[in-house]
């Protein structure tokens, strides 16, 4: 969904590459500390055995 904001601040404003890749680089750059990775579904819970 955030790609396609990007894409769509891109396209609302009518940039053409170079700009537009400019564009989209600052936004993402805006929003990559924001962004939250969830790492639990890459790794299986850890089980104990007694």
């Amino acid at each position: 969904m955030l790609a396609d904001m990007v894409e769509g601040v891109v396209v609302a404003n009518g940039l053409h590459a170079p700009d537009a890749d400019r564009a989209r680089a600052a936004l993402w750059e805006s929003v990559a500390s924001a962004l939250v990775v969830d790492d639990s579904a890459a790794m299986p819970p850890q089980r104990r055995v007694a």
